[in-house]
């Protein structure tokens, strides 16, 4: 079933029970209704208008290749997991959810050659757990968070592609954030406040963004972090002298333009180091320009 034009206004419960999705649009009406879904169904452009009603989310809720935006009301999120998917068919999506705290949140895309971009008009508050779930193939397509801020509270999870020009600020009490070699990471900013603390594990790839520590405690635990910046982002801030990380590799893609990492202050390594650059089309290469590394484990160098 596709609502391709037009407008619904929802004065009662809506459930997706099967497939919704369409260019059409969902208005909230009611002054207590619930919006409930499961995994297997596609949810339409939702646009949360309940004056000063409540819409509680519920169940597990896939907007496919769709907006949503927040007008009026409130929204609770309960228990439930939205999962922003997008198809190489549409390209590109706005999440305008002021005021909105989710619980847990997804991005996840298909496979193609076209970038898949959500862009946020404000910023997102994730309560729950946030993963990044896009994909890279056939020619590089993966999720991409183009502006804004994603505030996250629970775990976050990288088992594929997240990389963007947005950023994740941490806000948790106690969170772990985990990836794989094959995810690429946000631009982080490590914001928890005293007394709570963010915990790296698995292979966190960061790819050609910043890192940023403002509060909070940050253990490198078991974790091995990858700076990764390619020729066309031929520099990348680390302002993370207050982390104590593991296992830190620099490395980068074959360009013209020498690749570039300024580190504020200093970067402290209490496992292995190692550079691992490239000098291939014209010499491009690791060159860290300013700031001290304080390295407690091994110092490999494979390459430049």
């Amino acid at each position: 079933n596709q609502l391709y034009s037009g407008n619904i206004e929802a004065h009662g419960n809506v459930t997706y029970s099967g497939y919704g999705s369409g260019s059409g649009k969902v208005i909230t009406k009611g002054s207590a209704q619930i919006i409930s879904g499961v995994s297997t169904a596609a949810v339409n452009e939702i646009e949360f208008d309940s004056g000063t009603g409540t819409v509680t989310l519920s169940g597990v809720l896939r907007p496919y290749s769709v907006s949503w935006t927040k007008t009026s009301g409130t929204i609770a999120a309960g228990t439930s997991h939205v999962m922003f998917y997008q198809s190489t068919a549409r390209g590109s999506d706005t999440i305008n959810l002021p005021g909105v705290e989710l619980n847990d949140v997804t991005f996840e895309g298909s496979s193609g050659t076209t970038p898949i971009t959500y862009t946020l008009a404000s910023d997102l508050v994730v309560k729950g757990s946030l993963t990044f779930d896009g994909q890279n193939s056939a020619g590089g397509n993966y999720n991409q968070l183009i502006l804004g801020d994603i505030y996250a509270y629970g775990n976050i999870n990288y088992t594929s592609y997240g990389n963007s020009s947005g950023r994740v600020i941490t806000k948790g009490t106690s969170q772990t954030i985990t990836g794989v070699s094959s995810a690429a990471v946000n631009e982080f900013v490590f914001d928890a406040g005293v007394g709570n603390t963010a915990t790296l594990a698995g292979t966190l790839n960061v790819y050609s963004r910043p890192w940023t520590y403002v509060s909070g405690t940050v253990s490198g635990g078991t974790g091995t972090v990858i700076f990764t910046v390619v020729s066309t982002d031929t520099s990348d801030t680390l302002d993370v002298s207050s982390i104590n990380f593991n296992n830190v590799t620099f490395t980068g893609g074959s360009g013209v333009t020498p690749i570039q990492y300024s580190v504020v202050g200093s970067l402290n390594v209490f496992g292995n180091l190692l550079f691992n650059g490239s000098n291939s089309a014209g010499g491009n290469y690791n060159q860290l320009v300013t700031g001290v590394i304080n390295v407690y484990g091994n110092i490999s160098y494979t390459n430049y």
